[in-house]
């Protein structure tokens, strides 16, 4: 048991210096790259929906259903096609920055938009949004009431996360440098042996 205690304070010793540049070099380069990636900012517009008079604060079962497939409906290509016409964009980009997050035990509904500009996220956002609002009242009529909450420009950025990138790196450089010590000393055959 001493020996074997003695052998690994030996051995972290001999090593400390590889364990140590492995996690700098690992957590430098997360950092850089993570630096170097785009920003990407989410702006989020809130979409308050009233059935038939019930009050927002206690949604009916039903409405929570028709809810979810409101949610489902912002994405659907004749809801997004007049926005992404506007912008220069196609609708599948759009779809692909717009996320619907249907809030439980609510009627309301998140639509986050994700963009390298905080501005045009924002303004997409709520765009989408108010689409959406045009297309169901065509489609819907007036059991469904709506109400837009406008989203306000985000000043961090939702991705990416530099320093925690970083740490990730850091943790990532320690268990790759543990694992190329135990593979040399057992190739080597210095562990010690169980007698």
């Amino acid at each position: 048991m001493r020996s074997s205690l003695s052998y690994f304070l030996r051995l972290s010793e001999q090593w400390a210096r590889v364990i140590v540049l492995c996690m700098i070099v690992c957590g430098g380069i997360t950092f850089m790259i993570t630096t170097l990636t785009p920003k990407v900012y989410t702006a989020e517009t809130t979409l308050g929906i009233t059935i038939g008079g019930a009050p927002q604060y206690e949604p009916p079962q039903s409405g929570i259903a028709i809810l979810y497939t409101l949610s489902q409906l912002i994405k659907r290509d004749v809801v997004l096609q007049p926005v992404a016409g506007r912008h220069h964009l196609t609708v599948a980009q759009l779809k692909d920055m717009v996320t619907t997050k249907p809030q439980s035990n609510t009627l309301t509904v998140l639509i986050d938009i994700d963009n390298n500009d905080p501005v045009s996220a924002t303004q997409l956002s709520y765009e989408v949004t108010k689409s959406f609002v045009d297309y169901a009242i065509n489609q819907i009529g007036t059991v469904v009431q709506f109400n837009i909450i406008k989203p306000t420009v985000p000043v961090n950025p939702s991705m990416p996360h530099p320093t925690q990138s970083a740490l990730l790196g850091t943790l990532a450089g320690l268990i790759l440098s543990l694992a190329a010590i135990t593979t040399s000393e057992w190739i080597n055959g210095r562990f010690p042996q169980k007698n």
